[in-house]
């Protein structure tokens, strides 16, 4: 039943028209106090971490960056932030909510090109996920719904950049589904 609401919500999202030119604007995120955004020196991302009070672990392509009950993994190239993702999805939030948030914050903040969707499970031994990613230019939403070690979860996550394993349009190896 929760895998047909998000197909629904899919599918009002899809039918909203984004024939809106392409914004020159940064492709930021909001991550707990801090702003991020594509192309970020990583010095500038590590102290703007720091003076929010996480611990920083440098890992030189990545960094991650620690808060009492929080973990976010930053990634870069030629050290420039090129992938930050947030969860919005929370143990004591409804997954409707999480996914129409998800998809409203898409929506207010691409840049209002083609959209991808693409739907990539995985499956191994000890997992088995199935995920859905909606990539709008540099944006995107991740959901995902299933087990690890024998343990269920549901997530969804705003997006910016591309992280390794991330569906893109030459991954895909054909035309994408067009929402203009």
């Amino acid at each position: 039943m929760r895998f047909k609401l998000i197909l629904l919500l899919l599918a009002v999202f899809l039918s909203v028209e984004s024939g809106q030119p392409q914004s020159n604007e940064q492709v930021s995120l909001q991550i707990r106090s801090t702003t991020v955004w594509l192309g970020m020196p990583k010095d500038e991302v590590m102290k703007r971490f720091s003076d929010a009070g996480a611990e920083i672990i440098d890992q030189n392509n990545a960094v991650i960056a620690k808060f009492s009950n929080d973990v976010r993994t930053l990634l870069f190239k030629n050290g420039r932030l090129s992938f930050a993702d947030v969860e919005l999805y929370t143990e004591s939030g409804s997954e409707g909510e999480a996914v129409l948030g998800a998809l409203s914050a898409l929506t207010e903040n691409a840049d209002k090109r083609t959209c991808i969707i693409a739907h990539n499970p995985l499956s191994y031994p000890t997992e088995s996920i199935n995920r859905i990613f909606v990539t709008c230019g540099q944006r995107s939403v991740l959901i995902s719904q299933g087990t690890i070690q024998d343990k269920p979860f549901f997530e969804v996550s705003e997006r910016i950049g591309e992280a390794p394993g991330q569906v893109s349009r030459e991954k895909l190896g054909r035309t994408p589904r067009r929402t203009e």
